[in-house]
């Protein structure tokens, strides 16, 4: 691999493209701005977009950008100036297009919108921010061990309290070491609950999070169903494709009919998660 660099590096031919790929960029930046300083520039940048957006968010920017410049590079290579390359835009993108799914049916105009529908769900996904979990009730443990005051029944601790009173001995001395934990202010906050018929909740110490409201269905479309999205309009296109490269209902049902099992279950993969982020 190391060999192969070298030999691309020392290619006129490729020498030759660096240099008018520069000479090119030097046009569209401002005077001040180098091309050096530029790449330096965008850099930082990225350093700074995987910090606040995220490393797969970044890259989803990143392709965003450079989709135009892939379409019209061979004006850019050209050194056409910069209104020619808008006004050539859908052609350069027409031609993009075909080039990539093979199917020569597609209109400037279906590119454009094609175009846009990508650009707005990549910006929704851009702004929209991870979903947080869910909550939960969570309620702090208490010292007192209910197993094993279990095993202890109230006859049992009444005789063990009376047998202390005649003894003359103090409170809770033959208690087990469980119950001794029970601070007074507690046991007057039980005692409290007990007469009112547990009417007060202050003295239970429940720590309550509310749960986080549904997610819709529209937060739920991100990459994942834009990959399914793109693999099932893919297929259906091959599938449904003539050999003059028009759309058919009956070549769809015959080609659909021949379909391996292991396509189809790429297809049934897709379809249910490009149905799962809406239902």
């Amino acid at each position: 691999m190391f060999s192969e660099f070298q030999r691309l590096q020392k290619d006129p031919r490729v020498r030759d493209q660096i240099r008018t790929m520069y000479q090119s960029s030097q046009r569209f930046l401002p005077s001040f701005l180098s091309p050096e300083r530029f790449a330096l520039l965008s850099m930082l940048l990225f350093i700074l977009g995987i910090k606040f957006l995220g490393l797969s968010k970044m890259f989803m920017l990143l392709s965003l950008l450079s989709l135009p410049i892939v379409v019209s590079l061979e004006d850019i290579q050209r050194g056409t100036d910069m209104k020619s390359i808008v006004r050539n835009f859908p052609k350069n993108l027409r031609k993009t297009v075909v080039q990539t799914t093979g199917f020569t049916g597609v209109s400037e105009k279906v590119a454009l919108v094609g175009f846009a529908i990508v650009v707005c769900l990549s910006i929704k996904i851009l702004v929209t921010n991870p979903t947080p979990l869910p909550r939960q009730m969570t309620r702090p443990p208490t010292p007192v061990d209910a197993s094993s005051m279990n095993s202890f029944s109230a006859e049992d601790m009444y005789k063990l309290g009376y047998d202390d009173g005649i003894e003359k001995k103090s409170f809770g001395t033959s208690l087990p070491a469980e119950a001794s934990l029970i601070l007074p202010s507690e046991q007057q906050g039980l005692d409290a609950n007990l007469e009112g018929g547990f009417d007060s909740a202050d003295d239970i110490n429940w720590q309550y999070n509310s749960p986080s409201p549904p997610n819709s269905p529209s937060s739920r479309f991100g990459t994942a169903s834009m990959l399914s999205l793109f693999h099932l309009g893919r297929t259906v296109k091959n599938l449904a494709t003539g050999p003059d490269g028009r759309l058919n209902p009956q070549i769809f049902v015959a080609n659909a009919r021949m379909m391996e099992p292991m396509q189809m279950g790429l297809v049934g993969l897709s379809a249910y998660g490009l149905l799962k982020a809406f239902f």
